[in-house]
Protein backbone atom coordinates (compact mmCIF):
# COMPACT_ATOMS: atom_id res chain seq x y z
CA UNK A 1 0.00 0.00 0.00
CA UNK A 2 1.36 3.01 -1.05
CA UNK A 3 1.45 6.17 1.15
CA UNK A 4 1.48 9.92 0.68
CA UNK A 5 4.41 11.57 1.51
CA UNK A 6 3.47 14.55 2.69
CA UNK A 7 0.24 13.04 5.29
CA UNK A 8 1.38 9.39 5.69
CA UNK A 9 -2.19 8.45 4.79
CA UNK A 10 -2.80 5.59 2.71
CA UNK A 11 -3.34 6.38 -0.86
CA UNK A 12 -6.19 4.80 -2.95
CA UNK A 13 -4.57 1.43 -5.06
CA UNK A 14 -3.71 2.33 -8.78
CA UNK A 15 -4.54 6.09 -7.63
CA UNK A 16 -3.89 7.92 -11.39
CA UNK A 17 -3.95 11.29 -9.99
CA UNK A 18 -0.95 13.75 -9.50
CA UNK A 19 -2.37 14.57 -5.97
CA UNK A 20 -3.38 13.08 -2.39
CA UNK A 21 -6.54 12.80 -2.02
CA UNK A 22 -6.00 13.60 1.82
CA UNK A 23 -3.66 16.45 1.77
CA UNK A 24 -3.55 17.69 -1.50
CA UNK A 25 0.06 17.06 -1.94
CA UNK A 26 1.69 16.51 -5.12
CA UNK A 27 2.25 12.73 -5.83
CA UNK A 28 5.33 11.37 -7.73
CA UNK A 29 4.38 9.83 -11.17
CA UNK A 30 3.76 5.96 -11.38
CA UNK A 31 6.54 3.66 -11.32
CA UNK A 32 8.67 6.73 -9.89
CA UNK A 33 9.49 6.43 -6.07
CA UNK A 34 7.63 9.33 -4.19
CA UNK A 35 10.50 12.11 -3.22
CA UNK A 36 11.78 12.14 0.38
CA UNK A 37 10.08 14.08 2.90
CA UNK A 38 11.00 17.18 3.00
CA UNK A 39 12.02 17.81 6.91
CA UNK A 40 10.83 20.66 8.83
CA UNK A 41 13.42 23.47 8.51
CA UNK A 42 14.41 23.94 12.93
CA UNK A 43 13.18 27.15 14.25
CA UNK A 44 15.81 29.20 14.89
CA UNK A 45 16.35 31.96 17.28
CA UNK A 46 15.56 35.78 15.68
CA UNK A 47 19.24 37.84 15.08
CA UNK A 48 20.16 40.04 17.62
CA UNK A 49 20.26 43.55 16.91
CA UNK A 50 23.82 44.68 15.96
CA UNK A 51 24.69 46.01 19.86
CA UNK A 52 25.74 49.55 20.11
CA UNK A 53 28.76 50.93 21.01
CA UNK A 54 28.67 53.02 24.14
CA UNK A 55 30.34 56.08 24.37
CA UNK A 56 33.65 56.23 25.98
CA UNK A 57 33.92 58.14 29.39
CA UNK A 58 34.69 62.13 28.18
CA UNK A 59 38.70 63.05 28.92
CA UNK A 60 38.78 65.55 31.71
CA UNK A 61 41.26 67.83 31.09
CA UNK A 62 43.08 68.64 34.65
CA UNK A 63 44.98 72.50 35.12
CA UNK A 64 48.24 72.00 34.41
CA UNK A 65 49.60 72.20 37.99
CA UNK A 66 46.44 69.28 39.36
CA UNK A 67 47.86 66.68 40.62
CA UNK A 68 51.03 67.91 40.83
CA UNK A 69 51.96 69.27 44.41
CA UNK A 70 55.32 67.84 44.66
CA UNK A 71 57.33 68.06 41.97
CA UNK A 72 59.51 64.95 40.88
CA UNK A 73 63.07 64.14 41.65
CA UNK A 74 64.08 65.78 45.22
CA UNK A 75 66.88 67.35 46.30
CA UNK A 76 70.52 66.48 47.67
CA UNK A 77 69.11 68.11 51.33
CA UNK A 78 66.60 65.34 50.94
CA UNK A 79 69.46 62.26 50.76
CA UNK A 80 71.31 63.51 53.50
CA UNK A 81 70.99 60.42 55.25
CA UNK A 82 72.12 58.40 52.60
CA UNK A 83 74.85 60.84 50.80
CA UNK A 84 76.05 62.17 54.15
CA UNK A 85 75.63 66.09 55.89
CA UNK A 86 78.18 67.51 55.24
CA UNK A 87 78.05 66.04 51.48
CA UNK A 88 74.31 66.88 51.39
CA UNK A 89 74.84 70.60 52.65
CA UNK A 90 77.46 70.81 49.71
CA UNK A 91 75.85 69.44 47.08
CA UNK A 92 72.50 71.21 47.82
CA UNK A 93 74.52 74.85 47.65
CA UNK A 94 76.01 73.93 44.90
CA UNK A 95 72.68 73.45 43.15
CA UNK A 96 70.60 76.41 44.95
CA UNK A 97 73.90 79.23 43.61
CA UNK A 98 74.57 77.96 40.47
CA UNK A 99 71.64 76.15 39.40
CA UNK A 100 68.54 77.49 41.22
CA UNK A 101 65.52 76.79 38.40
CA UNK A 102 66.57 73.36 38.27
CA UNK A 103 66.78 72.73 42.59
CA UNK A 104 63.48 75.30 43.12
CA UNK A 105 62.01 72.31 40.45
CA UNK A 106 62.66 69.78 41.88
CA UNK A 107 62.22 70.94 45.83
CA UNK A 108 59.41 69.14 47.32
CA UNK A 109 57.24 71.81 48.89
CA UNK A 110 55.32 69.75 51.65
CA UNK A 111 57.58 67.44 54.45
CA UNK A 112 57.07 69.91 57.12
CA UNK A 113 59.33 72.74 57.97
CA UNK A 114 62.16 71.07 59.91
CA UNK A 115 64.74 70.39 57.51
CA UNK A 116 64.64 73.15 54.76
CA UNK A 117 64.97 75.17 58.38
CA UNK A 118 67.87 73.23 59.78
CA UNK A 119 69.59 74.26 56.82
CA UNK A 120 68.73 77.80 56.69
CA UNK A 121 69.86 77.79 60.12
CA UNK A 122 73.25 76.17 59.03
CA UNK A 123 74.32 78.37 55.84
CA UNK A 124 72.93 81.49 58.07
CA UNK A 125 75.07 81.01 60.94
CA UNK A 126 77.88 80.56 59.35
CA UNK A 127 77.59 83.27 57.76
CA UNK A 128 76.95 86.13 60.49
CA UNK A 129 79.91 84.21 62.62
CA UNK A 130 82.14 84.82 59.76
CA UNK A 131 81.20 88.41 58.96
CA UNK A 132 81.55 89.24 63.10
CA UNK A 133 84.90 87.37 62.76
CA UNK A 134 85.75 89.22 60.06
CA UNK A 135 84.39 92.20 61.79
CA UNK A 136 86.17 92.10 64.54
CA UNK A 137 89.32 91.62 63.02
CA UNK A 138 88.98 94.45 61.18
CA UNK A 139 88.02 96.76 64.57
CA UNK A 140 90.90 94.72 66.33
CA UNK A 141 93.24 96.27 63.59
CA UNK A 142 92.01 99.52 62.44
CA UNK A 143 90.27 100.75 65.35
CA UNK A 144 86.66 101.68 66.31
CA UNK A 145 84.99 104.15 63.60
CA UNK A 146 84.63 107.91 65.02
CA UNK A 147 81.11 108.18 66.00
CA UNK A 148 79.40 111.45 64.82
CA UNK A 149 77.05 114.44 66.91
CA UNK A 150 79.00 113.84 69.86
CA UNK A 151 77.51 109.82 70.45
CA UNK A 152 81.24 109.12 71.61
CA UNK A 153 80.60 109.83 74.74
CA UNK A 154 78.52 107.89 77.75
CA UNK A 155 76.84 104.66 77.81
CA UNK A 156 75.63 104.53 73.84
CA UNK A 157 79.62 105.02 73.11
CA UNK A 158 80.45 102.00 75.45
CA UNK A 159 77.39 99.51 73.82
CA UNK A 160 78.85 100.50 70.45
CA UNK A 161 82.42 99.54 71.66
CA UNK A 162 81.03 96.38 73.20
CA UNK A 163 79.26 95.00 70.45
CA UNK A 164 82.23 96.19 67.78
CA UNK A 165 84.37 93.97 70.25
CA UNK A 166 84.91 90.19 70.14
CA UNK A 167 82.48 89.88 73.36
CA UNK A 168 80.00 91.08 70.67
CA UNK A 169 81.16 88.44 68.22
CA UNK A 170 80.31 85.90 70.75
CA UNK A 171 76.77 87.02 71.27
CA UNK A 172 76.36 87.10 67.67
CA UNK A 173 77.94 83.65 67.45
CA UNK A 174 75.50 82.38 70.19
CA UNK A 175 72.42 84.26 69.10
CA UNK A 176 72.58 84.27 65.34
CA UNK A 177 70.50 80.99 64.93
CA UNK A 178 68.01 82.51 66.20
CA UNK A 179 67.95 85.29 64.82
CA UNK A 180 68.07 83.26 61.57
CA UNK A 181 64.83 81.58 62.38
CA UNK A 182 63.03 85.28 63.49
CA UNK A 183 64.23 86.76 59.69
CA UNK A 184 63.19 83.32 57.89
CA UNK A 185 59.79 82.97 59.36
CA UNK A 186 58.97 86.62 59.21
CA UNK A 187 60.44 87.18 55.55
CA UNK A 188 58.26 83.97 54.36
CA UNK A 189 54.98 85.89 56.32
CA UNK A 190 55.50 88.77 54.36
CA UNK A 191 55.77 87.23 51.13
CA UNK A 192 53.41 84.87 50.60
CA UNK A 193 51.44 87.54 52.37
CA UNK A 194 51.96 89.72 48.84
CA UNK A 195 51.74 86.38 47.04
CA UNK A 196 48.14 86.39 48.32
CA UNK A 197 47.50 89.95 47.39
CA UNK A 198 48.80 89.18 43.81
CA UNK A 199 46.92 85.92 43.24
CA UNK A 200 50.04 83.97 42.95
CA UNK A 201 49.98 81.68 46.01
CA UNK A 202 48.89 78.58 44.12
CA UNK A 203 50.52 76.91 47.26
CA UNK A 204 50.22 76.93 50.49
CA UNK A 205 52.94 78.80 53.20
CA UNK A 206 55.20 75.72 53.43
CA UNK A 207 56.37 76.15 49.45
CA UNK A 208 57.01 79.75 50.12
CA UNK A 209 59.15 78.58 53.43
CA UNK A 210 61.01 76.68 51.60
CA UNK A 211 62.03 78.72 49.22
CA UNK A 212 62.95 81.33 51.67
CA UNK A 213 64.93 78.30 53.90
CA UNK A 214 67.25 77.01 50.72
CA UNK A 215 67.50 81.13 49.23
CA UNK A 216 69.73 81.32 52.34
CA UNK A 217 72.80 80.24 50.73
CA UNK A 218 73.73 83.21 49.72
CA UNK A 219 74.72 83.81 53.23
CA UNK A 220 77.89 81.36 52.92
CA UNK A 221 78.84 84.49 50.48
CA UNK A 222 79.87 86.05 54.15
CA UNK A 223 82.70 83.92 53.81
CA UNK A 224 84.71 86.33 51.91
CA UNK A 225 85.89 89.25 53.91
CA UNK A 226 84.22 92.10 52.81
CA UNK A 227 87.80 94.23 52.91
CA UNK A 228 89.08 92.43 50.29
CA UNK A 229 85.90 92.32 48.05
CA UNK A 230 83.89 95.33 49.31
CA UNK A 231 80.86 94.83 46.91
CA UNK A 232 80.26 91.37 48.03
CA UNK A 233 77.96 92.23 50.35
CA UNK A 234 75.28 94.11 48.40
CA UNK A 235 76.60 91.03 45.63
CA UNK A 236 74.96 88.59 48.33
CA UNK A 237 72.01 90.70 48.75
CA UNK A 238 70.80 90.64 44.71
CA UNK A 239 71.83 87.04 44.51
CA UNK A 240 69.64 86.39 47.88
CA UNK A 241 66.48 88.71 45.46
CA UNK A 242 67.18 86.86 42.58
CA UNK A 243 66.63 83.35 44.27
CA UNK A 244 63.52 84.63 46.40
CA UNK A 245 62.60 85.62 42.61
CA UNK A 246 63.18 82.09 41.04
CA UNK A 247 61.95 79.84 44.25
CA UNK A 248 58.88 81.31 44.45
CA UNK A 249 57.95 81.31 40.86
CA UNK A 250 59.37 77.44 41.01
CA UNK A 251 57.60 76.59 44.40
CA UNK A 252 54.23 78.20 43.34
CA UNK A 253 54.36 77.37 39.52
CA UNK A 254 53.64 80.99 38.20
CA UNK A 255 54.95 83.84 36.34
CA UNK A 256 58.52 85.26 37.14
CA UNK A 257 56.65 88.54 36.97
CA UNK A 258 54.25 87.96 39.91
CA UNK A 259 57.44 86.33 42.05
CA UNK A 260 59.32 89.70 41.18
CA UNK A 261 56.33 91.85 41.91
CA UNK A 262 55.61 89.78 45.26
CA UNK A 263 59.51 90.56 46.28
CA UNK A 264 60.00 93.94 45.58
CA UNK A 265 56.76 95.50 46.80
CA UNK A 266 57.98 95.06 50.18
CA UNK A 267 61.04 96.52 49.46
CA UNK A 268 59.10 99.85 47.79
CA UNK A 269 56.72 100.14 50.80
CA UNK A 270 60.02 100.00 53.14
CA UNK A 271 61.66 102.77 51.58
CA UNK A 272 58.22 104.73 50.92
CA UNK A 273 58.31 104.36 54.92
CA UNK A 274 61.67 105.38 55.16
CA UNK A 275 61.38 108.37 52.56
CA UNK A 276 57.80 109.52 54.72
CA UNK A 277 59.93 109.46 57.99
CA UNK A 278 62.96 111.19 56.98
CA UNK A 279 60.63 113.68 55.50
CA UNK A 280 58.67 114.19 58.67
CA UNK A 281 61.86 114.25 60.52
CA UNK A 282 63.86 116.73 58.10
CA UNK A 283 60.44 119.09 58.26
CA UNK A 284 60.72 119.22 62.28
CA UNK A 285 64.59 119.84 62.62
CA UNK A 286 63.32 122.95 60.26
CA UNK A 287 60.65 123.27 62.39
CA UNK A 288 62.63 123.79 65.35
CA UNK A 289 65.40 125.91 63.77
CA UNK A 290 62.70 128.14 62.32
CA UNK A 291 61.39 129.10 66.28
CA UNK A 292 64.67 129.50 67.75
CA UNK A 293 65.61 133.37 67.98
Amino acid sequence: MALCPHCQNPLPPDWPAAQCPNCGGALSPVGEPPPPPIPDEPTQPPPLPPSIPQPAAPYLALPPDAGAAEPAGGTAWDERERIGFAAAFVETTRQVLTAPTGFFRSMPVTGGFGSPLLYAVIAGWIGLAAAAFYQAIWISIVGPAALPFGLDRGELAFALDWLESWAGLIAQVVFGGISVVITVFVGSGILHLMLLLLGGARRGFEATFRAVCFSQATALLLLIPLFLIPFCGILGVVWCLALYVIGLAQAHQIGYGQSLAAVLLPILALCCCCAGLAITFAGAIASLIGQMP
